[in-house]
């Protein structure tokens, strides 16, 4: 078959939910089928800054061709216009497609690529429903679209304008049955065609992996990673820019987990993220 993947942004030096599971899907499957990724060459998720070439690249046995953003993130006009969407009192369907716009990254030139040659794929899969090149892609492409929405409880999915956005896909993947449900309710339906397919994990790779850091913290040979949206998401990037080994990522987790048990006002402090803007952009995991 021959399948499009659509992601705001892809490459292995990118620390995001959504695009990591985007790369290990397109990764595995292109050993049997003829995928292209669809993505932008914008490294930085929140400001969307052009940082690759624009063009076609094979990237560990996966077509990707990247289309330039138009404009980087207005920071402050965002803030604005989210403040105004996610008051109580509601806000016109224009006020809320302009949101999609501004939250980015603006690519137009991946759309009209959409426009002009996506009934040349048989599917044309897309990640995350908050993003520019879903929301006002996937209605290009409706019968044929398959959303992969990576959902989660924010004010974003509450949106009136996603009800009818949410009833165009032609099928859905979801990760969870959680966000299978949370999806479906604001619908108003249950969605189908839909598989919940959830996110691999790579198996280890050294067959006795050097274990002194982990001996060092007194973890034993049994253990559960736990990592919330934040510390995931830098550690992965950590990881990604191998900045800093399996172990001392591992050790980083515990270190702020402890922190976080015993109730650490400190985070700035400490290297955390603290959100001091209004509606900051959403988590890069997502």
């Amino acid at each position: 078959m021959k399948l499009a993947f659509v992601v705001q942004r892809y490459g292995a030096g990118i620390a995001g939910g959504s695009e990591m599971h985007c790369r290990q899907l397109a990764e595995r499957l292109a050993v049997r089928h003829d995928i292209t990724v669809l993505t932008t060459c914008a490294r930085d998720y929140v400001t969307w800054a052009n940082a690759y070439p624009p063009g076609v690249s094979t990237e560990d046995g996966v077509r990707v061709e990247r289309f330039p953003v138009a404009r980087t993130r207005d920071l402050k006009a965002f803030a604005d216009l989210s403040d105004e969407v996610f008051d109580d009192l509601g806000s016109s369907p224009e006020r809320e497609r302009a949101w999609f716009q501004a939250n980015g990254p603006d690519a137009p030139a991946l759309l009209e690529h959409l426009g002009a040659h996506g009934t040349e794929y048989d599917i044309v899969v897309f990640w995350a429903f908050r993003y520019a090149p879903s929301y006002f892609g996937l209605p290009l492409v409706a019968d044929r679209a398959v959303l992969v929405p990576t959902a989660e409880e924010d004010p974003a999915i509450d949106l009136d304008v996603l009800q009818e956005f949410f009833d165009r896909p032609a099928g859905y993947l979801f990760l969870t049955p959680e966000e299978e449900t949370l999806v479906s309710t604001r619908a108003g339906r249950r969605l189908q065609p839909s598989r919940v397919i959830g996110m691999g994990l790579e198996p280890e790779r050294e067959p006795q992996p050097d274990r002194s850091g982990l001996e060092r913290l007194g973890i034993p040979p049994d253990y559960l990673s736990y990592q919330p949206t934040r510390i995931a998401s830098a550690m992965a990037y950590l990881r990604a820019s191998r900045s800093m080994s399996r172990q001392d990522a591992l050790a980083f987790a515990r270190s702020w987990s402890r922190e976080q048990a015993a109730g650490s006002d400190n985070d700035e402090a400490h290297g955390h993220e603290v959100d001091t803007g209004r509606h900051s952009p959403p988590s890069e995991n997502r």
